[in-house]
Parts: C-alpha cells; structure tokens; sequence
C-alpha cells in the first residue's frame, strides 16, 4: 500500500506540472482584420500586443503596434535604446519579451524605443 501512495504522489505531481506548462504558453488571440496580416503576437498570460517591424538602415526600425482589438497603439520609428542594448531582433515572437508603451522587450536583453518617446525623454 505504501508504494501505491508515492505512485500517486508522483502521478499528481507530473500532472501538476504539465498544466503549469500549458498556462505559461498561452495562444495568442485571433488577428482582427485591420490589424495587417505581416505582424506578429508579443505578449504573455497577461495579454499583449501585435507588432509590425521592419529593419531599415543604421539601427532604426520601423513598426506598429496594435491592441488585441486591433486599434493601433503606436506607429513610428523604433531605434536601440542605449541604456538596454541588446541584439538586434529578428522577425518572430521569440524575441519579443514585451511591451510597456514605449519599449519593446528583448527576450535576449536590451529593448527597441519608441522615438517618438525618445524624443520626449521618456526611457
């Protein structure tokens, strides 16, 4: 009887594990149709954005953030904020971390400014 008891100890455990796992990757929400279907979803259990981004010459970017709504949230230039470099990202959610309103998060470090926002001080 004992070893029945760790058996199912262990079991509940696993299963405990597994669900956790399946919370921390959640799906992203359905792209609405104004939002273009080049973006991509960057958020986590507590939501997030769809970003449009696109690399152009000497470091500065040029991107949209749109809302789960697909109202759009920010449109502009993007540059490397210099108090977070990082590697530059490439296409794809795995190197999006976030969203605060004015930076994208790196999952590698660093972070993309707004410059818009750079140009008003915010950092």
């Amino acid at each position: 009887m004992k070893g029945q008891g760790r058996g199912v100890t262990w079991a509940l455990s696993v299963l405990s594990l597994c669900a956790c796992l399946a919370q921390g990757t959640p799906k992203p929400p359905p792209r609405p149709a104004s939002v273009p279907a080049t973006v991509f979803w960057c958020g986590g259990l507590d939501g997030g954005v769809f970003v449009e981004l696109t690399a152009h010459p000497q470091g500065v970017f040029k991107g949209a953030i749109y809302t789960e709504l697909g109202d759009i949230w920010y449109r502009g230039p993007f540059r490397m904020d210099p108090k977070q470099p990082g590697k530059p990202p490439r296409r794809g959610a795995a190197w999006c971390g976030g969203w605060d309103g004015t930076r994208l998060f790196l999952s590698g470090g660093g972070a993309l400014i707004a410059v818009d926002a750079e140009k008003q001080g915010v950092r």
